[in-house]
């Protein structure tokens, strides 16, 4: 399970942990096209 962040007035996202383990790189990333990833956004950023 991927925890992330998301940034709905850039779009961007950020991996803050996977399988409940914090990372240690929290960068903000664009979607770069992944079909998942943009629907993620558009989904939490539309409420």
């Amino acid at each position: 399970m991927y925890n992330m962040e998301i940034d709905c007035s850039k779009s961007l996202y950020r991996d803050i942990a996977i399988n409940g383990m914090p990372l240690v790189s929290k960068d903000w990333e664009a979607a770069n096209g992944d079909y998942l990833i943009n629907e993620t956004i558009n989904g939490a950023c539309s409420k």
